[in-house]
């Protein structure tokens, strides 16, 4: 009997084998069958033609860029022929699939928008266009500049800010920013930034390039095509505990035709003397008030203010312990002078004094909290302490009256 249990056992675990290979042939075969169906017919041509000289390009390096989904693939590569032809075939299509074509040509990158497959329209042709280069900022125009006053911190005493600029290029050459060119240093694409700014982050093509901060401002060698081109970047701006309102300088390398300033509603107040009021605006789901001014020739500097920035009271952050300490040596402190003015029998202050001192301060914490200047963490512990202070006042009040 044991026998035969033992083989069944063995002829049960030969079938699951059997089943479990047959599954997995299974998968394995709708896997390829699924891509080979999306590899049937899938074609991107096109030509590289330069746009300086309208002429096309033969012999470059194409390359092709995809992704399956969230999931990028293996890049592929060809060359162009005698007309600048180049062509690739066999790609899945689908929504699934998206693909970028691209080519560097003199030290700058050129890319293709997003071009995507389907079955109704498994071929694309595009054209991509490269230029010849120049080192000459001189060609560069900013249609637009945009600086706005995203958020702040009071318990970190920061102010979070976003600029975009639309950087028009009138000519057929790329701008390319270097260091090694006639300008040195001065031939990167140069930002100003207000004194003490940091936490400079680059977004869009930008954050691809290089960004080098000085006590100024910032350079970058971000190429800048013929036609709009967008470059936006973030930072913040750190300002002390006596600085509700902030005076900074902002200037402009290059000629702006306008320059708008943005500051949410409710939030703190921007001005300059330099621009004048516009219709709000609706900006990320709130509403923004609007300062605008232009045209500005290069290098003209902008004086900026802004105003009732909250701020923290406390010159340690309130989630630091050291405060809680100093909290409590000061109400120790007051007890300590509760007691001496007691037994002494002050004629300068006298326990009421006192007791209505605690009072104001109990006002001023409520006070404070309105106005956004103090946090709710900050305020309840502060009210309880005082509310503590007050009652051991009373305490001692009362002891010294019985004697």
């Amino acid at each position: 009997r044991g026998f035969l249990v033992r083989e069944m056992r063995i002829h049960g675990l030969r079938i699951l084998a059997v089943i479990a290979t047959f599954l997995a042939f299974l998968l394995v075969s709708s896997a390829i069958s699924s891509n080979v169906n999306a590899a049937a017919n899938g074609k991107i041509s096109g030509r590289l033609i330069n746009g300086t000289t309208s002429r096309p390009l033969s012999g470059y390096s194409v390359n092709l860029y995809w992704t399956d989904g969230q999931t990028e693939q293996p890049n592929k590569s060809t060359k162009t022929d005698a007309n600048g032809y180049f062509e690739f075939n066999n790609l899945p299509t689908g929504d699934n699939y998206n693909y970028v074509v691209y080519a560097k040509y003199k030290n700058v990158e050129y890319t293709s928008q997003n071009i995507q497959l389907t079955d109704k329209n498994p071929s694309r042709k595009y054209d991509l266009k490269v230029y010849e280069t120049t080192f000459d900022d001189s060609i560069l125009r900013v249609e637009s500049a945009s600086l706005v006053l995203l958020d702040t911190d009071k318990t970190t005493q920061r102010a979070f800010v976003l600029e975009t600029f639309m950087i028009q290029n009138p000519t057929n050459k790329t701008f390319l920013p270097t260091t090694n060119g006639p300008k040195g240093p001065m031939g990167l694409l140069r930002f100003s930034l207000p004194s003490g700014a940091d936490q400079l982050t680059g977004l869009g093509r930008l954050a691809n390039y290089q960004m080098i901060q000085t006590d100024r401002g910032f350079g970058t060698n971000l190429p800048i095509y013929p036609g709009p081109n967008e470059v936006t970047f973030t930072y913040s701006i750190p300002y002390s505990v006596d600085q509700s309102n902030y005076n900074f300088q902002l200037t402009l390398p290059y000629p702006t035709k306008e320059f708008r300033l943005l500051g949410k509603e409710g939030g703190p107040s921007i001005s300059s003397s330099q621009l004048r009021a516009g219709d709000p605006v609706s900006l990320w789901g709130s509403r923004y008030d609007l300062l605008v001014g232009g045209p500005f020739q290069n290098r003209t500097t902008l004086d900026i203010t802004f105003s009732g920035l909250p701020v923290n009271i406390w010159t340690i952050r309130p989630n630091n312990p050291q405060i809680w300490i100093a909290t409590a040596a000061l109400i120790s402190l007051m007890l300590a002078l509760a007691v001496v003015i007691i037994n002494r029998r002050s004629r300068k202050v006298s326990e009421q004094a006192l007791y209505n001192m605690l009072l104001a301060e109990l006002a001023s914490l409520d006070d404070q909290l309105s106005e956004g200047k103090l946090d709710q963490e900050t305020y309840n512990r502060e009210r309880e302490a005082l509310k503590e202070t007050l009652i051991n006042l009373k305490k001692l009040q009362s002891k010294s009256s019985a004697a």
